[in-house]
């Protein structure tokens, strides 16, 4: 029985307060078995509650800095300055090359006005064209301006004609290229950009199109453009999959989605100049598989999500970034796991000093891998050391957590350190993190989609817009090539990148 009380007496519901001592054996001897026995029930609820404490005060802590979670997340004033002071003003300092928008030339202009002063400066005389100082440049001042815009109607009148042999009637049939619809491909792209690329709701994309362009659609007729988009990208998308999945690297990411009242999940697979996004209903391998294609031989960079683990460490590439964040959730915690988080985040700046130098030139990939041996020796002991946070004291719950994750770390260690083997692969996982951004806001204000053909259309132009962006190809004008293809059946143009040279 001793030992029984012994084993339920744990930390109290605060830090500051603590649990009953273990009760001497003559007291136990003395005491009923019915109050030991409600002793222990209590013991065991107040540990309960503490388990809880420490899980609310570990959501508490959780911030941009050592979690997956957005700074637009973190609450104003909270976050400490981690940054080094240099002392410096705000702003662009001394020497940064600015950015400017340069004056077109003179004959690229539209308009062309000159301007001559009318009377002198000093003495108020009467000056004209003819006074113009010779061989001195005008200044020149340009205004960019919209011009008005209407959409231009284009009216197709069918006649019938009466064969004068037979006496049919035949009725005209519309040119080759003409959209059998009221709309033309370009503003039928215009809708599919402004919904996947701008995330303006089909009400407001309903409103711009009258008030910016003189046009009518219902919000039906919106949803109609949306299909037509979808169904031009579905060849195109397909073709850039397939490429993507004979890859050498890729990144990915997933976040949640939902369609209609379920939930569902939003993937990303990523290279420098392709992106693919796929929903499916589950987070699974079999989804993941699917993503990236059942015969993916590539290096896989990602966090360390278990979801892609059937692709073994020796292919995959775990997230520094994501690392980074670990090691400083663990140094908030404080106690026994803030020495772990403090040598661990020193580990990292000393990786990324030897990558920058390696991007830069300064280092090659074999000293690259010579720089990094004894970083990887020193990220074993200090993971092996912190396996073993959380034996005992007060806080035993929320430092087995860093006890948790570093072993977890320490099981996948080498692929950590993939990339310095690997032409093309990068330490973080962070493109895959930057394409999630732009669905994740989108996700905000439309809530998901609402059918299969919604999911569609998100994956689609989620994936042309994405891609456009990492070639530098103009979206819209992508998309206008691609409704005109289908609405002329010709060939849909390619979203892989155009061979240089």
């Amino acid at each position: 029985m001793n030992s029984k009380a012994e084993d339920n007496s744990t930390s109290g519901p605060s830090k500051e307060a603590s649990l009953p001592i273990p009760l001497p054996q003559e007291v136990l001897d003395r005491t009923p078995p019915e109050a030991l026995a409600l002793i222990i029930m209590l013991l065991e609820q107040v540990r309960t509650m503490q388990k809880r404490l420490d899980a609310i005060e570990e959501l508490q802590r959780l911030n941009s800095t050592n979690s997956s979670k957005p700074p637009s997340s973190d609450p104003p004033g909270t976050l400490p300055n981690r940054g080094v002071r240099t002392g410096k003003p705000k702003g662009g300092q001394p020497g940064h090359k600015g950015s400017h928008r340069a004056m077109l030339p003179t004959d690229k202009a539209d308009h062309v006005l000159k301007h001559h002063p009318s009377k002198c400066s000093k003495c108020s005389r009467e000056l004209t064209a003819g006074n113009t100082v010779p061989d001195c440049e005008p200044v020149r001042h340009q205004v960019w301006e919209l011009p008005p815009v209407r959409a231009v109607v284009t009216e197709h009148q069918l006649f019938r004609c009466c064969c004068p042999d037979c006496g049919a009637v035949s009725l005209a049939e519309l040119p080759v290229g003409a959209p059998a619809g009221a709309f033309g491909p370009r503003l039928i792209a215009m809708v599919g950009l402004l919904v996947g690329r701008y995330r303006i709701s089909r009400r407001l994309c309903e409103s711009l199109l009258k008030d910016g362009f003189g046009v009518n659609v219902s919000l039906g007729g919106i949803k109609a453009l949306e299909g037509l988009v979808s169904e031009s990208l579905e060849s195109p998308v397909k073709e850039a999959h397939s490429a993507l999945q004979q890859s050498p690297a890729v990144n990915a990411d997933d976040t949640g989605w939902k369609e209609g009242s379920e939930k569902a999940v939003l993937w990303n697979a990523n290279t420098p100049d392709l992106a693919i996004f796929k929903i499916t209903e589950k987070k699974d391998h079999d989804s993941a598989r699917d993503l990236l294609g059942k015969d993916f031989a590539g290096i896989l960079g990602v966090d360390r999500a278990k979801t892609y683990s059937f692709q073994g460490v020796k292919k995959l590439q775990s997230c520094w970034a994501h690392l980074d964040r670990h090691f400083q959730r663990m140094e908030d915690r404080g106690g026994e796991s803030q020495p772990i988080g403090k040598w661990g985040k020193a580990e990292v700046d000393r990786f990324f000093v030897a990558w920058h130098a390696f991007k830069d030139g300064k280092l090659s990939r074999l000293e690259l891998q010579l720089e990094i041996v004894p970083i990887r020796a020193r990220m074993a002991r200090l993971l092996s050391r912190g396996s073993d946070c959380g034996q005992s004291g007060r806080d035993k719950t929320i430092h087995a957590k860093t006890a948790k994750t570093c072993q977890n770390i320490l099981s996948i260690l080498p692929a950590f350190f993939t990339c310095c083997y690997h032409e093309g692969v990068e330490p973080t996982n962070n493109s895959a993190e930057q394409a999630l951004r732009h669905p994740v806001q989108w996700r905000k204000s439309s809530f998901g989609s609402q059918s299969d053909a919604g999911s569609r259309f998100v994956e689609r132009i989620l994936s042309t817009v994405e891609t456009c962006r990492r070639q530098g190809r103009n979206t819209l004008d992508f998309l206008t090539k691609s409704v005109t293809a289908l609405i002329s059946g010709t060939p849909p143009p390619s979203l892989l990148p155009h061979p240089t040279g």
